[in-house]
């Protein structure tokens, strides 16, 4: 790369954001972030593009909430947000009958939260020595999972296939 490309701020977003999505095998590349978001791509063009808005999102929030440089730029607030671009993209797009607008408010969401979670969580562990690279993601899926299952946004009936094969039975 030359030097301009190196300056160029959308080109080093870009990179931040495959080097987080490297980050969800541990790989932290942005070879291995492309090739991540290619085979996601692969199987839904949607949800490739709810994981890189995540990744991306996240880790511009991250610098707008002045975490650590080191961490934003290694791709850690990108994995993150990834993930919840996933959740939010794949899930709730699916079990839950929201306008796009609302997916987009949930994503928003998940960033802002996203952020203070991984700060905590990476701080506290990393002085026991402990890694918690996943637990602040996993947290945050949980804490969207049981806010929308026990809520009345998911239409918890059964499906109308599985309706006729119990009454079959």
């Amino acid at each position: 790369m030359t030097a301009e490309t190196h300056s160029n701020p959308v080109v080093q977003w870009a990179k931040i954001t495959l080097l987080g999505i490297g980050q969800c095998v541990l790989s932290g590349n942005v070879i291995s972030g492309a090739l991540i978001l290619v085979g996601v791509a692969y199987s839904s063009w949607q949800a490739a593009l709810w994981f890189f808005a995540g990744s991306l999102l996240t880790s511009l929030m991250a610098k707008w909430m002045k975490a650590p440089d080191e961490l934003i730029d290694i791709g850690m607030y990108g994995f993150g947000g990834g993930y919840v671009g996933v959740l939010v993209g794949t899930f709730f797009m699916i079990h839950v009958p929201a306008a796009q607008g609302e997916l987009i408010f949930l994503l928003l969401m998940g960033s802002i939260l996203a952020v203070p979670l991984i700060t905590t969580f990476i701080g506290s562990f990393a002085s026991a020595g402990i890694s918690s690279t996943a637990l602040p993601v996993i947290t945050l899926v949980w804490i969207f999972m049981a806010g929308f299952l026990h809520s009345d946004a998911v239409d918890h009936s059964m499906p109308a296939h599985a309706a006729e094969a119990a009454a079959a039975a």
